[in-house]
């Protein structure tokens, strides 16, 4: 596929340490020792694949009860969907026009969608997606129509022997947006991300008592940006691959609540050895989670983090993120149709090009449904984030949206997000991308059948 072939000349696979061919240059070993590793992930997605395609069929072989929604798929339902959004975006793109400046645009986005869901008493299959074309319209600067582009994003799912002593848990994740987990790159990167998985929950005895072993591997690729920088034609270097192994042991002491142990890590691996830091971050966390009153949740956990960066990648700059990790969370239950949330977190994530960073979060949110119609949700998030290298950026977040069911298959909503970034590093690569304020105001309409 081409994709493929992109993939594997942007370097999306681990450039491992073996290629000892000595007539060949450090581009060519590496470029082999990236077909290398995308043959194994091709293969690890055929075995994947053929699972769920193996688990789909006996879904559709099971009985189940008749919907009168959607389009019937053998005993499941395909529901397709779209919805239609117009709003503005004041920071659309940076230096249009010869400046440095942001640019605000009008932007319409297309979201065509699909899911279906065939349930099973062996087998449950599921396959949500959704294209997402985002057109620019240019209304202040012709330039900005040059940013719209068509993204997406899907899962496929399939679980196996629900609801036994052994379930296994297979699917795959993929997006294709200019959200992106690169807090280094900023904002107006484009970014192709895929991760393949599986989970298999394991209770003996009465079910108290359950272990969950997890493995996903999942790449990044930055496709483009849209900002002047010396980076700008270089989004490719921060591509990344991970492989992340972990293991959840969960023992559940009261109906509703659990003593629970997850030991994790983030194996992070870049083709580009001279412009990343890499790491195999471990994460361990012991906590409780579940209700402790019939109207109050919480998540109350801690632990410890280390980025363990190789020691040759160790320099003056860049030091091993080693500290405590932890969440607390608690979630109030107003009523059915209302309930507020709020809590604290600190944990570190690898990243490229920056090693990693820490991140100290506060965050709070809100749901409220009004007549059974109309829903309200309210949340925001503030970020203190450290970088291995010592330098730090705050982030905020809030965003408030509304929406309104008319018809069972039609509902219309409004929405406002608001994100402030700052940073107290001097000369960064890209500093409109790093320090902005940004409002983004929506409308849309929404329709499933």
């Amino acid at each position: 596929m081409n994709m493929d072939r992109n993939f594997a000349r942007s370097g999306m696979e681990t450039a491992s340490s073996g290629g000892k061919g000595e007539g060949m240059t450090r581009l060519q070993r590496q470029e082999m020792k990236s077909w290398s590793h995308m043959l194994g992930a091709r293969q690890m997605y055929t075995s994947v694949t053929a699972l769920l395609f193996v688990g789909s069929l006996l879904c559709l072989a099971a009985p189940v009860e008749a919907q009168t929604n959607g389009v019937r798929v053998g005993n499941g339902r395909l529901h397709p969907s779209l919805d239609l959004q117009v709003g503005y975006d004041s920071f659309a793109g940076v230096g249009f026009e010869g400046g440095s400046e942001a640019t605000g645009d009008l932007l319409l986005r297309i979201l065509p969608g699909l899911s279906l869901e065939v349930p099973g008493p062996t087998a449950i299959f599921n396959l949500d997606a959704k294209a997402d074309y985002n057109r620019y319209l240019g209304i202040d600067v012709r330039g900005t129509r040059a940013l719209s582009y068509l993204g997406g994003n899907a899962h496929l799912g399939l679980v196996l022997n629900p609801g036994s002593r052994f379930t296994l848990e297979l699917g795959d994740r993929f997006s294709h947006s200019d959200r992106t987990s690169a807090v280094g790159l900023g904002v107006g990167v484009l970014s192709l991300f895929n991760e393949v998985y599986a989970a298999a929950s394991i209770s003996p005895g009465g079910g108290a008592f359950i272990l969950r072993p997890v493995y996903s591997f999942a790449f990044e690729g930055f496709l483009s940006s849209r900002t002047i920088s010396p980076l700008s034609d270089e989004a490719d270097r921060f591509n990344y691959l991970s492989h992340r192994p972990g293991m959840e042991i969960s023992w559940r002491f009261l109906p509703k609540t659990a003593l629970v142990l997850d030991v994790r890590s983030d194996i992070r691996r870049y083709p580009d050895e001279d412009f990343n830091v890499s790491s195999n971050a471990l994460y361990a966390l012991l906590g409780v989670s579940g209700l402790i009153t019939p109207r109050i949740a919480i998540v109350a956990r801690g632990g410890y983090g280390n980025s363990f960066v190789p020691e040759d990648e160790l320099s003056g700059d860049i030091e091993n993120y080693q500290s405590f990790i932890g969440q607390l969370d608690g979630t109030y239950i107003l009523s059915q149709t209302a309930r507020f949330k709020a809590g604290v977190a600190r944990t570190f994530f690898p990243v490229s090009r920056l090693g990693w960073y820490g991140d100290n979060r506060v965050y709070a949110s809100g749901q409220a449904l009004f007549a059974g119609r109309l829903l309200t949700e309210l949340e925001g998030a503030v970020h203190f984030l450290n970088y291995a290298q010592g330098r730090q950026d705050v982030l905020l977040n809030p965003s408030l949206k509304a929406g309104y069911q008319i018809t069972p298959w039609l509902n219309v909503g409004l929405g406002y997000r608001f994100s402030l970034r700052r940073s107290d590093e001097d000369g960064l690569d890209i500093p409109a991308a790093t320090e902005y304020d940004r409002h983004e105001v929506f409308g849309a309409v929404m329709m499933k059948y």
